[in-house]
């Protein structure tokens, strides 16, 4: 249930054709949440596709006015203190701020695509696959379908449908434990 612009575009025709006019009319505060929450969903599919983007543009723009103050930094021992620290972040904020960030619309055509690729490996190896490789890749798809399984359950946990929620990992867990494997 990744956020998508379909979703939100249901979201924002069920407040606006169903439950805005389901609302009485002598219930002010109701009918002004309801525009709050229309508005909000406007916002929300405005920006669907660009808050990364929009961080990117923020972050290189911090760190190109961080690096021009530091080229022009003189002063005393408070100045000198936060010079040192400036560096520091500065440091950090710098390899991400070159990286390329996709857009959402084309991480996800990535992510298809690696999908299809799998199926059609999975496909040959069922078809023509020497044993060795039906019985490995049995293994590999038994495998990450489990590990899609709890991503999934983690991702809607908020929904409140899990009998135990306390049972999977947080979401932080899920993402760091997926930084660690991964490098």
């Amino acid at each position: 249930m990744v956020p998508s612009e379909l979703r939100l575009q249901s979201m924002l025709r069920a407040m606006i054709e169903v439950i805005q006019p389901a609302i009485d009319r002598s219930q002010q505060l109701a009918i002004d949440q309801a525009n709050i929450m229309i508005g909000t969903l406007r916002i929300l599919l405005d920006q669907n596709d660009k808050a990364y983007q929009f961080r990117m543009v923020e972050l290189r723009q911090y760190a190109k006015q961080v690096r021009e103050l530091l080229e022009l930094a003189q002063g005393g021992p408070e100045t000198d203190a936060s010079c040192r620290a400036a560096k520091v972040v500065l440091a950090r904020a710098e390899p991400i701020a070159a990286m390329p960030i996709p857009t959402q619309a084309a991480l996800s055509d990535l992510v298809l695509a690696m999908r299809t690729a799998a199926d059609e490996l999975l496909q040959a190896a069922h078809t023509d696959g020497n044993p060795a490789f039906r019985r490995a890749a049995a293994r590999l798809v038994l495998d990450a379908g489990g590990k899609e399984l709890v991503r999934e359950r983690v991702w809607v946990r908020a929904a409140g449908f899990e009998s135990d929620p306390r049972a999977l990992p947080s979401m932080e867990e899920l993402l760091s434990l997926d930084r660690a494997n991964n490098p």
